[in-house]
Order: C-alpha cells, then structure tokens, then sequence
C-alpha cells in the first residue's frame, strides 16, 4: 500500500500522461495565421456505418458515460462527432481532435466553476445558443442519421431544433432529474417559479426527443409520471466500462486477502465531483474524529466541483493536511483505477434530499467493479440495488455514524473482503457495461432504422470539411474557425 505521498505522485503522473495522450504531438503554432495547417486532414477512410452527433455541457475526457456511449458507437464503424467543452491542457486553438475514434469538436467555451446558481442557468442558455449555431451548420453538411443529446441541461436539446424539424431522431439522455437538483438548489419561495419553470423545460425537451435514455429504472418511473410515455424512455444504466473496471486491474488480479491487516493503517479513498450535497464534510469531521483511534489513517480525495475552496478550508481548520489528500482535479477514466485500488475502504458520503435521495452513484459502481469495499450513505435508490451484504451503510449526514462504520471495517480485512465480494457478485455482474452496450445499439439501429447501409454509406465517404462547402456561403465571417469553414478532422489524431 502505498503512503499519502505515493497517492500524491501517481495521480499527478496518470494526470499528465493523459493530457499529453490526449494533446497532439507536433504543434503548428498560434494564432489564425496557422489554423489552415493545424486543420489541414489525409483523406479518411471510406464511411462504414452511421453518422451520428453527440452534444454535451462536459469535459469528454474525464465523462465516463458520455465517453461509454461515444466509443461503443465509433467502434462498430459509425462515425461519432462530439461537441463538448473544451478540455483543460489542450491547445486553445484547437478545434478537432479525434480520441479513440471519436472526432471531439471543442467549442469555444469554458465550463462555469462558481456558487451562483443563476450564473449556471445563464452559462447554459449561452452555451444553448453556441452549440445550436454549430450544431446547425455541421447537420447542414453532414446530414448526421441521428443526434444524442446528453443533460443536463435538458433545455440543451433546443441546440438540435432545425435538425429535428428536418427530420433528423433525437435522444435525449437524462443523466439527472434536472428540476429536482434545483429544487433543492432553491429553496426560496421566491424561486419556487424558477422550478416549475425547469420542470415544464423537462416535459417540452423530451417531447422534442424521439426517445429518452435515462440511467436507471426509478427515474424511469419518475418520468412516465410526469406525462412521458412508457414506451418513448428507455433505461441504460450508468455502469462502467467492465473492460477498464475489473479485477484485472488490481496488482493481483483478484481481492487482497488481509489488506493492512498487519498495522500499516488505514488507506480510505472519495472520487467524483465536489458539491455541498454529495457530503465530503461529513467524511472529513468523521476521519478526524477517527485520527486517534485508527494507526495511519490516510484519506485521498480526487475529483474537483463548487465545494473545493470551502472542502480545502475545512480540512486546515480540522488539522488534517498531514493525513487527507485533496488532488483537485479529475482523473481520466483510464487511469482511474491504478487510483482506486491502493485503497482499502472507500466512502461515499452523499447527504439525503430529494434529488440524492433518487441517485446511484456511479462511484459507488464503479467501487463493487474493481473490488473495493464501501461504506456508503443508506439513500432509497442505492437501497434498492445493495443491501447490507454488499456495503457498509451509515445515516446521511450523521458523521458519529459514518466514523463508526469506517471503525468497524478498519481492523477487520475479512469483513472488507466479504463486502467487496458480496458486491462484485450481485452487482457488477448482472449490470456491466457489455450488457448495457447491447440495448444501447439496438435502441439507436431502431431509431435510426439502419438508413446507412455499409453499400450506401461508403460512396459518401467521410470527406473532409472545405471553406467552399460551407452551407452559408465560403465567406462565412468565422472563416476557417467556424466547424464548416475549416478541414474536418485534423491528421494529428490521437488516442488515449
């Protein structure tokens, strides 16, 4: 097991490895002067399936489902163009890149990172307007088979109107009930019309979809009785890729049989984004609480969201620099889980409100693939697929709890293993990605009604966009920035 210090140099080695994956090898300058080179493409290989776009307010690197989706699609041979936010580390006047098959499109905006709930609101109808206008333009030239669009926002599929009115099926993927966070969000009574509001968005953006994707059969339930018909939603969970998060991941390949059993501490472990409702203050008062009664007790903490600062400042006050990690950023996916499995005991600490209350953490998925136990916050939903042979449950919120869960697992490796076993069985198996892939491409072969053909399609080819193609007129005032104005995709692929 490695100490604080090891946790420390391998998250920021995985980091780094994967922006340089992930970041073309041989720059071609700065400036417009270069962007005639830097999107300069070798003809493509002629088209062998669908063409189909995705639309996301994410960062796609470090999005494991939107990435799930994307790449199972890319790797059957249909072509995936991905609009998304763009990524940190890559160059800023790069516009496509193309990561494991998928041509990644990075619009020229950047993720809101703040506690104002209005500034959110605003950041997404801005980003509504600037994905609609080059989502437009692309299904203009490219004629796309089908368009996925993943929440939240809901509203965000507004971006696919003039597609939708030409005919072109729509998914939407409700990763969130997106009315319900911001029920919570907003409390006041004098925003009560800010939540209806999301909630009549929620009806009209499914009812724009051709059909609804969402992550697990409750919210299904949930959306059937807010008026969505039965037969228009289908659910695909939200369980990693079973080809990164396995066994074989770990060192051994199989569960440690007495991990830290011998006096070498306790190695606890928390991933994912950092917001007030997913409870990290309550881990950290229990692990201080808990600092005197368990030898080497560590914390790592990996991921980053609104309640870092506040989650930083509370760890200083609590005196636990010298014992939690606090990484800031998120890990690829990748590299998650040489990360995850030099814990012994992960925690997952959500607090209770109606919309935690609805969630099944994909952390906690992804803790039952790799074999690692975990105490977690008894919520409805989560009840429903773990029970107490499968995690260690502790109240929400209540930190004297959590710490006297985490105590009774620290001296006991054997009930950490049968937990973790426990788990792996129930859970991972019967809801694992390659089942879930399965219902996925029969969803979209069904939608889409198979219209491409390989014969059909491979007469079109997968050409390269030119400023004379550009829909609009070659002028365009965006010129060789704009995705219809400028080659499609770069020659400088990567794969990560």
């Amino acid at each position: 097991m490695l100490p604080l210090s090891g946790l420390v140099g391998c998250s920021d080695l995985v980091i780094r490895r994967t922006i340089e994956v992930a970041t073309p090898t041989a720059r071609q300058g700065a400036g417009k002067a270069s962007m005639g080179e830097r999107t300069r493409v070798e003809k493509q290989q002629p088209a062998t399936g669908l063409r189909i776009c995705m639309l996301a307010y994410t960062e796609y690197l470090t999005d494991p489902r939107v990435r799930r989706e994307a790449q199972a699609l890319a790797e059957r041979g249909d072509q995936v163009d991905f609009l998304c936010l763009r990524q940190p580390g890559v160059d800023p006047h790069q516009r496509w890149q193309t990561v494991q098959g998928v041509h990644l499109c990075y619009l020229p905006f950047a993720k809101y990172q703040g506690g104002s709930q209005i500034a959110y609101l605003f950041s997404y109808l801005v980003f509504l307007l600037l994905s609609g206008w080059w989502l437009t333009g692309l299904y203009l030239r490219r004629r796309y088979h089908l368009i996925q669009v993943h929440t939240m926002p809901d509203f965000l599929i507004f971006a696919a109107l003039i597609p939708r009115l030409l005919g072109c099926p729509l998914i939407l993927d409700m990763h969130d009930l997106t009315s319900d966070l911001y029920a919570v969000k907003f409390r006041a009574r004098w925003a009560r019309p800010i939540v209806w509001g999301l909630r009549i968005q929620e009806r009209l953006s499914a009812g724009l979809a051709q059909h609804v994707i969402t992550v697990h059969e409750p919210y299904r339930q949930v959306l059937i009785q807010r008026g969505i018909r039965p037969t228009k939603i289908t659910v695909l969970m939200n369980v990693p890729d079973d080809r990164i998060f396995t066994m074989d991941a770990r060192p051994t390949g199989k569960l440690s049989v007495a991990a830290n059993g011998s006096g070498q501490g306790l190695h606890l472990v928390y991933h994912g984004t950092i917001v007030a409702r997913y409870g990290l203050d309550v881990m950290l008062r229990a692990v201080a609480s808990l600092r005197s009664q368990i030898g080497g007790l560590r914390l790592a903490i990996y991921g980053k969201g609104d309640d870092l600062p506040r989650l930083i400042q509370l760890r200083s006050a609590l005196g636990l620099e010298d014992i939690v990690y606090i990484h800031g950023k998120h890990v690829p996916t990748e590299d998650l889980p040489g990360v995850l499995t030099q814990a012994d005991l992960a925690v997952v600490p959500n607090l209770s409100n109606p919309f935690t209350d609805a969630v099944l953490p994909t952390k906690l998925m992804e803790y039952a693939a790799l074999g690692i136990p975990a105490v977690v916050a008894r919520t409805p939903v989560v009840a429903q697929y773990f029970d107490d042979q499968m995690v260690r449950y502790f109240t929400p919120g209540d930190e004297r709890d959590l710490a006297a869960a985490i105590a009774s697992l620290a001296g006991d490796p054997v009930a950490r293993r049968t937990l973790a076993r426990m788990a792996h069985l129930r859970f991972t198996q019967p809801y694992n990605w390659t089942t879930a892939k399965r219902t996925y491409y029969a969803l979209v072969d069904r939608l889409c009604q198979r219209r491409a053909a390989p014969h059909a399609t491979a007469s079109r080819g997968f050409a390269p966009y030119q400023a004379a193609d550009h829909p609009l007129g070659a002028g365009h005032p965006l010129g060789a920035d704009h995705p219809l104005g400028a080659d499609h995709p770069p020659s400088e692929t990567t794969r990560s």
